[in-house]
Formats: C-alpha cells, structure tokens, sequence
C-alpha cells in the first residue's frame, strides 16, 4: 500500500480509537486488546477495524442523544461536527477497500485478508468459497456501450450483497468474476435447510449441508439478479458458478497432495492462505466446466432451432 495512504489510514485508525476508549467508561477487560496501536496492524485489519469502530462510535452518539436529551443543546455542536468527520472517515475507508463499480470488497482485500488468515480461523469456522462468472458482459459492452456493461456489474453487486448476511464477505475479483466467501457452520446451513423447507436425509454429512446452503445462496443470487436486470436491452442475466468447502473430500485430497509436496522440496508445512487457496481453486474448476456445460447446451439450442 502507498505509504501516503497508510498514513492516513494510521491517522484515522487511531482518532476513531481514542473516539471509541472516551465514549465508553468501565470497558471489560481485553478491549484494549482487541484494538492495538495503528503499527501493530496490518493494512487490510486497520480497514476492517477501523470500519468496527467507525460504526461503534457513531452509535453510540446516537444512544447518548437519546439517553441525554437535556444536554443535547449543550454538545449538538461537537456532537454534529464529530459524527461528519467520522462521516468523511468511513467513505475514505469504503473508497480503498470497495469497488467503485459494484460496491462489493476489492481482490486486494481478499488477498490481505489471506495474509493474516490462522489455522484457528479455519477451525471455527470451515471454509466455503462460491466462484461466479457473469455472462454475458463483452455482448453488453460490445452492443450497448461500457456505461451499460457497468450497470449490468453494479446490478450482479446489489444482487450479491442483498443475497448475504451480515458476516459473509464478497469481493469483484477482476472483470466478471466474483467470489462469495459465506461464513457458514454445519448448525448454520442446516438452519438454513429446515427455514427452506429443504428435505435433509438424516445422515447427511457437514460438508454436504455447506454445499447445498452455498447452493441456496447461489439461487438467491440468481433469482435477485434476474429479478433486478430484468433483460434490460433485450439480453438476459445470468452466470456460471462453482462451489467447493474445505471439509469435502476433494478439497482435502488436494491439501493432503499439496502438503505432502510442500514438505518433501522445502520442508514447509501449508499455511491457512494456502489451505484457502486450494479451495478457491476447487470452485473456480468447477465454475469453468459449469459454464462449458451452459455454452455446450446453447449452442445445442442454437442448431435445433436453425
């Protein structure tokens, strides 16, 4: 990262710090921790806490205009003043680490994120990657212009982000790709399956049940993409996907490969970015013979109806 942008970064990071220790009288033990010093932290955690605590401090303005309503008058001056310098704060944030086009995260968050992913990360919670090509985008550009082929992203994105909850993450990883990293526990995806009313065999394995809710959020998408787009310029939304979760056997054949390599030429042992990795590999395998399998089947249409 620029070191001009970093420092910037440091600056807003620690105001919104000192912002958040003064708002709050008695913190519990270990919140001082949970928000170290800006040079303890990597680029991609200063983003996300920084982001953390812009939220925290703004509600809790809130909280004391209403809990204080007589002194209100009082600090409306300071109170308006911070709450647009914490306004300024989150879009200079949201500008380096979202997509102007889509709004979803960048791939250089993605990446960072992977350098400080732990082995822990993926114990508490399995790894599930969805790999999404959009169809269609060059024919859009091609015929319509970029202006439409842009509208056409930012409609996958809207589409995407009012699929997910709140801590999925999802990032345009370049061109028409995208990637869906849902934070979904085994209990989770089949509380998923029960609200669906989705059949669930009763030995239905963990790593089966992540890959059908990955599958309902993948519907999800396409449903509200078909539902948003509706053919505008006469041409239909749609994409390929590939899902893969890093407790199936597939995955964990190839870990278990990689690793045995990893160790044999240098000795290593396969880091979490590395584990993560292999599983985005995994989907986005199976997203190309998905959308092989789509343009194999149009072109079929396509002869018959000659």
């Amino acid at each position: 990262m620029d070191k001009g942008i970093r420092k910037h970064l440091e600056e807003t990071y620690t105001d919104l710090r000192d912002a958040f220790m003064a708002s709050f009288r008695n913190l519990p033990k270990g919140y001082e921790y949970r928000y170290p010093p800006a040079s303890e932290l990597s680029d991609s955690d200063i983003l996300e806490l920084s982001s953390q605590l812009s939220y925290i401090v703004k509600n809790k303005i809130t909280m004391d205009q209403v809990r204080t309503k007589k002194k209100i008058a009082a600090y409306k001056k300071g109170i308006r003043s911070l709450a647009e310098g914490l306004d300024e704060q989150q879009d200079f944030l949201d500008e380096l680490s979202t997509d102007s086009v889509t709004g979803l995260f960048t791939r250089n968050i993605f990446d960072n994120k992977l350098k400080t992913m732990t082995q822990s990360d993926l114990k508490e919670t399995p790894f599930t990657a969805i790999v999404l090509d959009v169809n269609r985008l060059k024919k859009i550009n091609d015929e319509h212009g970029h202006a439409a082929g842009d509208d056409y992203l930012a409609t996958i994105g809207r589409a995407i982000s009012s699929s997910l909850h709140q801590h999925d993450a999802a990032y345009r990883m370049g061109g028409d790709e995208f990637l869906l990293t849902p934070r979904l526990t085994p209990e989770e995806a089949l509380a998923m399956m029960h609200r669906a009313k989705q059949p669930v065999p009763p030995n239905e394995t963990e790593e089966n049940l992540l890959v059908k809710a990955a599958g309902m959020i993948t519907k999800r998408v396409h449903e509200r993409f078909n539902s948003l787009w509706k053919d505008r310029y006469g041409i239909s939304s749609g994409f390929s996907y590939g899902i893969a979760t890093m407790n199936e056997p597939r995955a964990q054949s190839i870990i278990a490969e990689r690793e045995k390599s990893m160790r044999e030429k240098d000795g290593k042992e396969m880091s979490a970015a590395d584990m993560v990795a292999a599983v985005c590999e995994l989907a986005d395998s199976r997203q190309y013979a998905n959308k092989n399998l789509q343009k194999s089947m149009e072109h079929k249409h396509d002869v018959n109806t000659k």
